[in-house]
């Protein structure tokens, strides 16, 4: 708050939040041309106006302090704009924090603590309150929720679930999760038959990431609703898009589960990993989930923020460009991986936190996951006898790699083309934003990328990237391979255990030793977030529906 005083030629900025608002306020006022040296900063709000400045006082009096009001809003942090308000076709991160906010699956799928402080996947109700399996005639029954409201309050029904599931089958993104989906019907307005003929080992997770539409609203709309408006029946919607400066989503007040106690989260978009670095240090971001190896131990040291620290299930990897002929070569493909120097990575990029990614899925972290058999580690000297053994002696032969990724990989794409240099190939990086890296990645546009994914922590929903069914939608690496198509498929259906265990051994083994991504690292993850805010879920998948403030 800015008050000017009759007796004084200045500006008193009165602060609540602790002097790193205090500290991002006076830099906004800076940045519009103010005379800093005019303004005068009061931290600890009206209790220290009558003690500080008593000659502001009424009549002599003291000031009564107003009782400060808990916050209800958020600030975030997001590095790119959303690249479409359809839930079934979003690919970038922004998109799909966006779509989670404001459209919700039949079942939950959460990550929360278990007593020993790992984490857990739990599946729980949500649009659907209970559903039960029928093994012997291979259907599964959902009961819906009743008196469930979409944004623009037409009730949940069964209809909207058919729809939803339809949908699902045509889109780019979702129509795998349907696997072993043969038809649904509508049994009452409140009960969903499905029929399947498969079963998979994944169908809570699958079903649960399937958005549920509004029927009516969307063939109101058509697809003209991707450019203007949704209408889901999340705990919040999109009330504000500034194309590439921010994005803000409202509680829906009617909202099924109870209206958020945040009521407006507006997310800063900044491309520049540093200058979202130094806005969220200067107070600018309420939580951060961002945050570098590097920036840790000082912004732990600072004792104004919560860190949380958790090492990511998934691994920041090499994309090679599979339809690329060079990559056709398995020794090509072998030589960049015992080129690639990944203990350096850990120690000079994250500070040597989090650890060397020897495999592509975490083998103590993803579900029914082992170690593979074979190690790539640095071996320069074998690197390189096996690019001669490919015909390409010392790099020859091997014309300039386009290399693309993002700013927040920069580090590591420089490590990667600092090591490839050593084998005498030459790359040269290209960093985009993240709406046309993702269509460069999907249409070929590359040679090498440096790229980081979250599918979750079961091995079965990364076919999205492996699978020859996404080539053309998420299948980055141009993947067209019958053997991983076999496994995955096996995967899918497998409900034992022990022989999905041998099953996901396998498939290890043969993308490990055929290097169909190359795994660099896996991350030792860090979010810090303001101490007055309260997290009442694993802080890896917090919204802002399970944040509150509390002071």
């Amino acid at each position: 708050m800015t008050r000017r005083s009759q007796h004084w030629a200045c500006t008193i900025l009165v602060c609540y939040s602790g002097k790193r608002y205090a500290q991002a306020a006076t830099n906004a006022l800076s940045a519009i041309g103010y005379d800093m040296s005019k303004v005068y900063t009061l931290e600890g709000g009206f209790t220290n106006w009558s003690e500080t400045l008593p000659e502001l006082t009424t009549a002599g009096g003291a000031v009564e302090a107003p009782e400060a009001a808990v916050r209800n809003d958020l600030v975030l942090y997001e590095s790119a704009d959303i690249d479409t308000l359809d839930p079934m076709e979003t690919k970038t991160g922004a998109g799909t924090k966006l779509a989670g906010l404001q459209y919700e699956g039949l079942i939950k799928y959460m990550y929360e603590y278990a007593a020993d402080g790992s984490t857990v996947n739990t599946a729980k109700p949500n649009l659907a309150e209970s559903w039960n399996f029928d093994t012997e005639n291979m259907t599964v029954t959902f009961n819906l929720k009743k008196g469930v409201k979409f944004h623009n309050g037409d009730e949940f029904t069964a209809e909207d679930v058919l729809y939803s599931f339809e949908r699902a089958l045509n889109s780019s993104t979702k129509a795998a999760l349907m696997a072993g989906y043969e038809s649904a019907e509508a049994t009452d307005d409140y009960t969903v038959v499905m029929k399947l003929n498969t079963l998979s080992s994944a169908f809570q997770y699958n079903i649960s990431q399937i958005p549920m539409m509004n029927k009516s609203f969307m063939e109101e709309k058509g697809e003209e609703f991707t450019l203007e408006t949704v209408c889901g029946t999340g705990p919040y919607y999109l009330s504000e898009h500034l194309e590439a400066q921010s994005f803000t989503v409202s509680a829906f007040e009617d909202y099924h589960g109870g209206a958020a106690e945040i009521k407006t989260v507006r997310y800063d978009i900044l491309g520049d990993p540093a200058a979202a670095m130094m806005a969220f240090e200067a107070g600018s971001f309420d939580y951060f989930t961002t945050l570098a190896e590097v920036d840790v131990d000082r912004i732990i040291a600072s004792g104004e923020w919560n860190v949380v620290e958790y090492e990511a299930s998934f691994a920041r990897s090499v994309y090679m460009n599979l339809t690329n002929g060079i990559f056709d070569n398995v020794k090509v493909r072998q030589a960049l991986a015992y080129a690639t120097n990944k203990e350096n990575m850990v120690a000079l990029i994250q500070n040597g936190k989090g650890n060397v990614a020897d495999s592509f899925f975490h083998p103590e972290m993803m579900v029914n996951t082992s170690a593979p058999d074979t190690i790539l580690g640095y071996d320069l000297e074998k690197a390189k006898t096996l690019l001669a053994e490919a015909g390409y002696p010392n790099g020859e032969g091997i014309p300039t790699l386009k290399l693309v990724t993002m700013e927040t990989h920069k580090d590591y794409a420089l490590a990667v083309q600092q090591d490839y240099a050593e084998l005498g190939i030459n790359v040269e990086i290209l960093f985009l934003d993240a709406n046309t890296f993702m269509a460069d990645m999907v249409a070929g546009n590359y040679d090498i990328a440096v790229n980081i994914c979250n599918l979750g922590n079961m091995v079965y929903p990364w076919g999205r990237i492996f699978e020859s069914q996404y080539l053309g939608q998420t299948n980055f690496g141009l993947i067209n391979d019958a053997e991983i198509d076999r496994l995955f498929a096996e995967i899918n259906v497998t409900l034992d255990d022990e022989t999905q265990k041998e099953l996901i051994h396998e498939l290890i083994n043969y993308i490990t030793e055929n290097v169909i991504y190359l795994p660099l690292t896996y991350s030792a993850n860090f979010v810090a977030y303001n101490p007055d805010l309260e997290v009442t879920v694993h802080p890896m998948s917090v919204t802002p529906y399970y944040v509150r403030w509390t002071k």
